[in-house]
């Protein structure tokens, strides 16, 4: 699988992108951080992944920014960091974890 950051979402417009990213990915390939959230997809491009969340459509729905992630680096809570690695093993990637 590849792991998605959705970043940059306007504070009213969070709960609606969120519960989009649940709804096309399941629960347990969306973790929700504070400013924003990962997602867990498989063979999906930003693009993909940004209309599913209403993010640059046509309609403007919604704002924010979808990355995917290749590499990662910083300090968060132990729980992200095995989600990011059972999600990327599950694909056959072996990331180290940070």
């Amino acid at each position: 699988m590849q792991i998605f950051a959705v970043v940059g979402i306007l504070d009213d417009q969070r709960a609606h992108v969120i519960q989009l990213a649940k709804e096309h990915y399941g629960k347990e390939n969306v973790y929700v951080v504070p400013n924003g959230a990962f997602i867990a997809s498989d063979g999906e491009t930003t693009k993909e992944v940004s209309l599913k969340l209403g993010i640059g459509d046509e309609s403007k729905a919604y704002s924010g920014i979808v990355v995917m992630v290749q590499y990662y680096w910083g300090y968060h809570n132990k729980e992200l960091w095995e989600w990011i690695t059972a999600k990327s093993r599950s694909a056959g990637i072996r990331w180290p974890v940070a």
